[in-house]
């Protein structure tokens, strides 16, 4: 496998590993969480019911974070939620404190890590404890959110034809 950067200073699999592993060590000592999969662009992390996706995107770099259930024994079917919708829906939409952050190179990695871990603390910590509730809670919500979107995409056609 190869773990080179292909450009100066482009981050490798090495950087993302090493440094995500700090920024997220809270996920194993207080989630239980375990680094289950590692590649050149993603980790995975999970515990007994919950898994955690860390992934850099393929042409954009961008940091990105999901979150979700185990397929369990009766349901292969999981509900999963990026981070950025897990804000969106139980935090204040009004604070715009979650962007874009890149992981191009390995100081980008080692400055904005560690603020989408505290996002991930701040936002999904009952996610991250497998509380049932407030996953259902997220479907409920991200059901209500697309059915206000259709909603108002009906009435927005319904003007301007």
């Amino acid at each position: 496998m190869n773990t080179k950067p292909t450009k100066p200073n482009q981050t490798s699999n090495t950087d993302l590993k090493e440094v995500a592993t700090g920024a997220f060590g809270f996920l194993v000592k207080e989630y239980g969480f375990r680094l289950v999969k590692s590649d050149i662009n993603s980790l995975r992390y999970q515990n007994a019911k919950i898994f955690l996706n860390i992934s850099l995107g393929r042409a954009s770099l961008e940091i990105k974070v999901e979150l979700g259930l185990l397929p369990n024994q009766y349901d292969d079917l999981q509900p999963k939620f990026s981070l950025t919708e897990i804000i969106e829906l139980l935090g204040d939409r009004n604070q715009i404190e979650y962007s874009y952050f890149q992981g191009i190179t390995r100081e980008q990695l080692q400055k904005n890590l560690p603020i989408v871990a505290g996002l991930v603390k701040k936002y999904a910590g009952d996610v991250l404890k497998g509380d049932y509730l407030v996953i259902q809670n997220l479907e409920r919500l991200r059901f209500d959110s697309s059915f206000s979107l259709t909603k108002e995409d009906r009435f927005d056609r319904d003007n301007y034809d």
